[in-house]
């Protein structure tokens, strides 16, 4: 439980909100991005426990009561954390491990495979953004009311306004038709 993002959720609710294997390529890119971060600062944060160890071994050996009782309290202090900060590492490793494992099947699926990473990312957000829309418009009708002003407004921008997203949505109000999301292939697994 030491986790940020269990695996369940970052299969589910990260990587299948999205509309497109790049945009889950991008999401799961960010998330190890965040996730190794949060362990180079881990390290950091551990040679930096280890000083502070040291300077309290050092200081009970002190003659001044109160030194020797600070130092104690530090000890203390830095040990209470210890198995818990040892949790979470073992834990982001873990996460780490599985989002490298779900870019690596993502991956073959991907359109803008070809290009750097961030061009990817950049590449593919008008197609992800075009299904997007068109299914909040499904799920703002689907669930009894139109669509609200603003998200209105957000779809009207989108280059695909008149050629697809408009029909789109005349098409689910006559009932005719849905986006069809089928599951990502490694979502069935």
């Amino acid at each position: 439980m030491h986790w940020r993002n269990s695996n369940f959720q970052i299969l589910h609710f990260i990587v299948g909100a999205c509309h497109t294997a790049d945009e889950a390529y991008r999401k799961l890119y960010e998330l190890r991005e965040e996730r190794n971060v949060a362990l180079k600062q881990s390290e950091a944060s551990s040679l930096l426990q280890q000083a502070k160890l040291l300077r309290h071994k050092r200081q009970l050996d002190s003659d001044d009561a109160a030194e020797v009782l600070e130092a104690q309290a530090g000890i203390l202090e830095l040990e209470s954390t210890r198995e818990q900060t040892e949790a979470c590492i073992e834990a982001a490793k873990k996460e780490v491990e599985f989002i490298d494992n779900l870019i690596e099947r993502i991956e073959p699926h991907r359109k803008y495979k070809n290009l750097p990473a961030l061009e990817a990312h950049q590449a593919t957000q008008r197609e992800e953004w075009l299904y997007e829309l068109k299914s909040r418009a499904e799920n703002f009708l689907l669930s009894g009311g139109g669509i609200p002003a603003d998200q209105l407004a957000v779809m009207r921008m989108h280059p695909g306004w008149e050629e697809e997203i408009l029909p789109h949505i005349e098409s689910v109000k006559r009932g005719e038709v849905l986006l069809h999301r089928s599951k990502p292939k490694l979502l069935q697994d």
